[in-house]
């Protein structure tokens, strides 16, 4: 079966590590159980074409940016101070490439 979240992803390449030019390696779970065979060939390209390419095609992978581009231009033009918390750098880079550039509100 192939890994679903990123967390499997994150596991999945850990425990690959330098075997990914052989094709497949053998991943175990974590209880122990049988040894599962997972073809590695691809995978990184796999994961990169699933990656936006585009600030458009990000937004319609999030639905925070979504709502975000709705909600904080009505809040500024009312006169609101909006502050944004989140737990990763990452997503505010987003918030500030996809939304706040684009609709050339200042910060």
């Amino acid at each position: 079966t192939m890994p679903s979240s990123a967390a499997d992803w994150a596991k999945v390449m850990a425990q690959v590590g330098g075997q990914l030019s052989t094709g497949s390696a053998a991943v175990g779970g974590p209880e122990d159980m049988e040894l599962e065979t997972v073809q590695t060939e691809g995978v990184i390209e796999q994961i990169l074409s699933k990656q936006p390419q585009t600030i458009e095609q990000t937004l319609l992978q999030s639905a925070k940016l979504r709502c975000l581009e709705a909600m904080l231009p009505a809040l500024v033009d009312r006169g609101h101070h909006i502050l944004v918390f989140s737990q990763g750098a990452r997503m505010l880079d987003l918030i500030e490439v996809c939304i706040l550039r684009r609709l050339n509100i200042g910060y």
